[in-house]
């Protein structure tokens, strides 16, 4: 999303629980990005082989955000993503909390800065947790042939139910 590839709503985030007890969440977002430059699964690929998309693309943003990613490992909070931007960008804790507040500024006026698209980054992790919170839960089972998908808040004794006639 800190390139410029929005999020695909109505629901944009939702919560996988497995029928094997491995959930997981899932991101949509939109095919490419609104500029037309970056394409979804080209950044994907490139995030599972950071080593040689970076050798390829030197300089690239998406390569600079991976290692500041990688830099800021153990953050959880938005002051702890910020103090790591700070320390990654060699800038102020101060500057970043002032510039985070005026992000949508900065991608107008500066547009290819890193520090633009690391604050983009960390806004848009927040934001996509906040989705995560309101996303309703999925239960996915494996029934034979077939994968089913129920409402994850259904009671368990429902699911099983809805299950049997299957």
């Amino acid at each position: 999303m800190a390139l410029g590839i929005a999020p695909s709503f109505p629901e944009p985030a939702e919560v996988i629980q497995s029928d094997d007890g491995r959930d997981y969440l899932s991101f949509r977002l939109n095919d490419i990005s609104e500029c037309g430059e970056h394409s979804t699964l080209e950044m994907s690929r490139a995030w599972r082989n950071s080593a040689a998309f970076k050798a390829e693309f030197p300089g690239h943003m998406f390569g600079v955000l991976m290692d500041f990613i990688e830099s800021a490992r153990g953050a959880k909070t938005k002051d702890e993503w910020c103090e790591k931007a700070a320390a990654f960008l060699s800038v102020s804790r101060d500057s970043i909390r002032k510039d985070i507040r005026r992000v949508d500024d900065l991608t107008g006026l500066l547009p290819e800065s890193p520090l633009t698209h690391i604050l983009c980054f960390i806004v848009n992790r927040f934001a996509a947790i906040q989705w995560v919170k309101t996303a309703i839960p999925k239960t996915v089972v494996n029934a034979g042939p077939s994968i089913v998908m129920l409402d994850g808040k259904l009671p368990r004794r429902k699911q099983l139910q809805l299950l049997s006639y299957l």
